[in-house]
């Protein structure tokens, strides 16, 4: 059980500094008296300020859902502070809440004590961190807080009017297996992401199946090429040797008509036939060298004629130079316009007449060269003729050496084809064997494909067995998912607990009513046709008033939430880990007479017993049923003072 035990209060609410020991009080009654307004008595004394710090100091909201800076007390504005002390067997743990305080700002800070009384701080890096240890030592959320412990005149928890999903929201939450709904959550996402898993892998599966499907096809395919392949060899092989006769019948005729031809006795006589030409060789070096000569003295002679002619016509340009100066006697110069005499010509007549005998001499030099070279020509000539007439008539040897040289050139011709089509008769055969022993191009082929499909072969059985496995999974948890879904065992839940509910409401109702009204929970109701569709629900009926929750007046409703309340707190506290040693009822005798007062103090006090403490806020005077008293006087705008038994009396 989690033990409230302390509560420090500092400027919340009217509340300016209290400090009340809750632990095993038993019942505790809070009055109020309001000094700073007479007419009020006791309201707005800041009698349920005190509930509601308890409720803030632990969760950040009042039972009246006030919450920020609305909790700060309106005189001090700031260092706003509620201290919770609970223990949880041997740990204590002291949970403070601050609000606009000058050093801790708006923080919530944990911190626990052990037996041995060593300190750890449990405070986190943020706030909502920081509450859900606090919720984890509490044991339960605000709403469960509210809805198990505290029944108000304002904040009585509506049971009866609360929707299907609100109510299974709470009970769950109450009876501990709120937990159901997050396993729930991680059961259909574990579900989700496994469904998905097992889609892609069943999609490869298909895949891989499609892929072997279509390389077997593919490899069928290749394996009938590769056969029509090796079944064509000798085909291809024969097309090869296709021209084969006919080079070998060409080769043979070839070689007939070589043999026909007299090698050896067209090389004897062609090296008789050069023998005898070769003896007329010296002779044609003497003719030739005749000739030669005749050649030499025919150029000489043409030189020297050249020279000749040269000179007869420097002869006759000097002799018509010396006429020339002749004809110039009489005639008048051209530069001074003098008429020239045979005296004034006499020096030129000399120097022309001296280039005349000159010419003269050198004519009559060539001339005798000429006729000298021309003895010798005519020589040489005869000599030429005389000795072309000593050379013997090679004619008739030197046809036949050509005609055994053409025979001997198309023998070796004959050879050359010989050789070229046996090149060609190999390189047939060569080309067929080449044809029979080339590689099947296709055995590449087949053997890729093939260990394709083997690869893939491989894969698919480890897919189909994940795809097994993800399939099992997916079962399991959709298992799973179902068990903790609303209608699994969260619905066997609701099941199990509302008769509990049941039992203690109706108890309650029979304090409180007499036994006048009554308040069923069920999982199931009655549809417009008369049709039970699951819904959880409850369903109120007063005997002598209305037959349903809507219909009672204001003073049934409390007492039916009051008992619905206080069955769901003993639910709590009958399954929960960690039920809450506390009860709050905050002016819920309103309106009650004094047969239902008694009843309603009846139940208090023995839930007083059971749980250790119930604090009963209340405008009247309970002395008759309460030992325990504490005093909120209000004495001024935001200053109210807490008196009376704020500890307990050993």
């Amino acid at each position: 059980m989690v033990n409230i035990e302390r509560l420090t209060i500092k400027n919340f609410l009217t509340i300016e500094d209290a400090e009340l020991e809750l632990d095993n009080r038993g019942l505790l009654l809070i009055q109020g008296e309001n000094k700073a307004n007479p007419s009020a008595t006791s309201n707005g004394a800041g009698k349920s300020s005190l509930v509601d710090a308890l409720c803030w100091g632990l969760y950040g909201e009042t039972a009246r859902g006030e919450t920020g800076d609305a909790v700060v007390n309106e005189v001090a504005k700031k260092n706003c502070s509620v201290a919770t002390v609970v223990r949880d067997d041997d740990m204590e743990y002291r949970i403070v809440r601050y609000r606009k305080n000058a050093k801790l700002k708006n923080h919530l800070t944990v911190s626990q004590r052990d037996a041995s009384g060593i300190g750890t701080d449990l405070t986190k890096g943020t706030d909502k961190e920081t509450q859900e240890v606090v919720n984890r030592i509490m044991g339960c959320s605000l709403d469960v807080f509210v809805a198990a412990i505290y029944a108000g005149q304002e904040k009585m928890p509506d049971l009866p009017g609360m929707t299907d999903k609100q109510l299974k929201v709470l009970i769950e939450e109450a009876a501990g297996v709120e937990v159901l709904e997050t396993a729930y959550r991680i059961a259909r996402d574990r579900l989700t992401a496994a469904e998905k898993a097992a889609a892609i892998t069943e999609a490869r599966v298909v895949a891989l199946n499609e892929k072997i499907k279509g390389d077997k096809i593919t490899l069928l395919d290749i394996k009938s090429k590769a056969f029509d392949f090796d079944d064509g060899r000798k085909a291809r092989a024969s097309a090869e040797l296709a021209n084969l006769p006919r080079l070998t019948l060409a080769m043979h005729d070839l070689q007939d008509k070589a043999a026909t031809v007299p090698v050896p006795a067209l090389t004897k006589e062609r090296a008789e036939l050069e023998a005898k030409l070769s003896s007329f060789g010296e002779i044609q070096k003497k003719v030739e060298a005749v000739f030669e000569d005749r050649n030499a003295k025919s150029s000489a002679h043409a030189r020297i004629k050249m020279r000749l002619e040269n000179a007869v016509t420097l002869a006759k340009q000097a002799k018509q130079a010396l006429d020339d100066v002749a004809k110039t006697v009489g005639t008048a110069c051209g530069e001074c316009g003098k008429t020239y005499c045979e005296h004034d010509l006499e020096a030129a007549t000399v120097a022309r007449q001296t280039k005349l005998t000159e010419a003269l001499t050198a004519l009559k030099t060539a001339k005798a060269e000429e006729e000298g070279a021309a003895k010798l020509l005519k020589e040489a000539a005869e000599a030429a003729v005389a000795a072309r007439a000593t050379l013997p008539d090679v004619s008739e040897i030197d046809k036949r050496k050509r005609e055994v040289d053409a025979a001997l050139s198309a023998l070796t011709a004959i050879n050359a084809d010989i050789a070229r089509h046996e090149r060609a008769i190999e390189d047939a055969k060569t080309a067929a064997r080449g044809k029979l022993a080339e590689a099947n191009p296709y055995s590449g082929q087949l053997t890729l494909i093939q260990g394709q499909i083997d690869r893939a072969e491989l894969e698919l059985v480890t897919a189909q067995t994940d795809l097994d496995v993800q399939t099992k999974e997916c079962a399991i948890l959709a298992d799973a998912a179902k068990v903790f879904s609303p209608a699994g065992v969260r619905a066997h839940i609701l099941d199990t607990v509302t008769p509990y509910l049941n039992e203690r409401t109706s108890e309650y109702l029979g304090v409180l009513t007499d036994g006048d009204t009554q308040a069923v929970w069920s999982t199931l109701q009655a549809g417009t046709k008369g049709a039970l569709k699951e819904k959880f629900n409850i369903a109120v009926q007063s005997a002598s008033g209305g037959g349903s929750f809507g219909l009672l007046s204001g003073g049934e409703k409390r007492k039916v939430r009051l008992a619905c309340a206080m069955a769901l707190q003993d639910m709590v506290a009958s399954r929960a880990t960690k039920p809450v040693n506390i009860f709050v009822a905050d002016e819920i005798d309103h309106a009650l007479d004094e047969a239902g007062l008694e009843r309603l103090m009846a139940i208090l006090n023995t839930k007083a017993k059971e749980r250790g403490t119930v604090l009963v806020v209340s405008h009247q005077s309970l002395a008759d049923w309460i030992d325990s008293v504490i005093t909120v006087t209000k004495t001024a705008k935001g200053k109210s003072q807490v008196s009376g038994e704020t500890r307990k009396v050993m």
